[in-house]
């Protein structure tokens, strides 16, 4: 694998997200994650490109948006073999010394991460898979043998890079 350091950028992320579990947006059929504490953030620009001699990869290649302040990925882009945008990939972090609010176990002495949400979207196919926190499982269904619940979406048109869908696209839960 070849990785490559691409440039800087300012975009948008949730480092410091105000929600756990996160609120599904309502207009966008509950694809994703709003209103939330978007901030701009200061992005370092990564490309992972597969050794195609070594492997038979699906991508062509990864870009990474690493927030040069949390050391933390909320964006990673996929290609196709053909160089097409394939999936993204979105995370919302929170900043804080618990991973919910109203914890009353597992409260550290320090702020640390936590990953509140997560969107993963096909947008060759249009359909997208959130994953939420334990709180929301009457959302989605149960990722077998952990904690985590998953929710399959689709769409009849493609997605905007915020994971976007239109509001009359409808849910399809499905068990991993």
């Amino acid at each position: 694998m070849t990785i490559n350091f691409s440039g800087e950028k300012n975009m948008l992320g949730t480092v410091h997200a105000e929600h756990s579990p996160e609120i599904r947006c309502a207009t966008d059929g509950g694809a994703s994650a709003c209103p939330e504490a978007w901030e701009m953030r200061h992005m370092y620009v990564i490309e992972a490109t597969p050794n195609r001699h070594r492997v038979r990869a699906l991508d062509s290649r990864t870009v990474i948006y690493m927030d040069s302040e949390m050391w933390f990925e909320p964006y990673i882009d996929t290609y196709d073999r053909d160089g097409r945008l394939f999936r993204n990939h979105i995370y919302w972090l929170a900043t804080r010394d618990r991973p919910v609010p109203d914890a009353k176990v597992a409260i550290y002495p320090f702020k640390r991460s936590f990953v509140v949400g997560a969107c993963a979207t096909d947008v060759q196919s249009g359909l997208g898979l959130d994953v939420l926190s334990a709180g929301q499982r009457d959302a989605g269904a149960r990722v077998a043998g952990t904690s985590t619940w998953a929710r399959l979406t689709s769409s009849s048109s493609l997605p905007t890079r915020w994971c976007a869908r239109p509001a009359s696209s409808q849910p399809v839960d499905i068990k991993l």
